[in-house]
């Protein structure tokens, strides 16, 4: 079992590595083993153990020096029977005489070390893990690229890699991504070879200039309409006449004229003025036929004479 020391949250390294049970703190709400107990019997992996706070290297130091561990909220230790393996990129010398690490735990850690050189100082070692990135990715990747061309092993082989394996695990799985052909190229790496790819051959073509400036210089015709959407609609004469202005009658300005609605058509015998009656209206004459007031349509009015009207 592995556990990044550098990624544990400070407040909750010793509930992770050691468990707790419920209702230890606020939030427990059930009982946990810890990475200790579940590991128990096999081997716990710390890595970057030099990431540790202090206070917790003195409690990982008891968990080695007396094989069992205290979780967090309960009455007695627990025992545990676990192989330790652990990890750091810093040299731990260095940090025991600089006080951030314990040197107890540093000796009791120190049992049989195994000291990685960086990647630069194994370059013999560089194409085979470029041959086992490939095959892993392939299967991840669906790829079928068979491995890298000669130049672009000497390229990798003569690179410094300051990030050491996992620089060059994140190249090879990017060259795999993005390659065309089966074999990895230079270009397929260029923050490291400065190449960059080439260009497709239509597009690389010396003629594509050409037939580009060909094209804009082409005038191509307008769409259909365009020229009555810019000119306006053709003129048919007899069937659109321009409406007089009454402005220009009247001596107005166009803004002082409101829209008026168009007149209704008159009606084919008009009603003539006739007398005033008692009323103060005018009656209309004899034979004419008046619009209703209410309806507004015609109606015919029969007037008799004066003569015949008792009867």
């Amino acid at each position: 079992m592995a556990v990044n020391c550098g990624a544990l949250p400070a407040n909750l390294v010793e509930s992770i590595l050691f468990g707790h049970e419920k209702g230890a703190f606020t939030g427990a709400v059930d009982k946990t083993l810890g990475k200790f107990r579940e590991a128990d019997g096999g081997t716990l992996f710390l890595d970057e153990i030099g990431e540790l706070p202090l206070d917790m290297q003195v409690k990982l130091l008891r968990a080695l020096q007396e094989s069992e561990i205290d979780p967090v909220g309960a009455k007695r230790p627990v025992k545990v029977d676990v192989r330790i393996v652990s990890a750091t990129n810093r040299d731990p010398e260095a940090q025991v005489k600089a006080g951030a690490f314990r040197e107890d735990l540093f000796y009791r850690l120190n049992v049989f070390p195994i000291e990685a050189p960086a990647l630069r100082a194994r370059r013999e070692d560089i194409p085979a893990l470029i041959d086992h990135f490939i095959a892993r990715f392939n299967a991840e990747e669906g790829k079928r690229v068979a491995g890298a061309a000669p130049d672009t092993l000497a390229l990798l082989t003569a690179f410094e890699w300051p990030g050491n394996v996992r620089q060059l695990e994140n190249a090879v799985y990017r060259a795999i991504v993005l390659a065309d052909g089966p074999w990895l190229q230079p270009h397929d790496f260029p923050a490291i070879s400065g190449v960059a790819a080439p260009m497709p051959e239509a597009e690389a073509s010396p003629d594509a200039p050409r037939a580009e400036h060909a094209l804009s210089d082409l005038a191509l015709p307008d769409a259909p309409g365009a020229h009555h959407r810019r000119q306006g609609p053709p003129a048919h004469p007899g069937r659109h006449r321009a409406r007089p202005d009454p402005a220009r009658h009247r001596g107005l300005c166009r803004p002082h004229v409101r829209d008026r609605p168009a007149p209704r058509h008159r009606p084919l015998h008009p009603v003539s003025q006739g007398a005033r009656t008692g009323s103060g209206r005018r009656a209309p004459r004899r034979g004419l036929s008046p619009r209703s007031p209410i309806t507004g349509r015609n109606f015919a009015v029969a007037i008799m004479p004066r003569r015949n009207r008792r009867n």
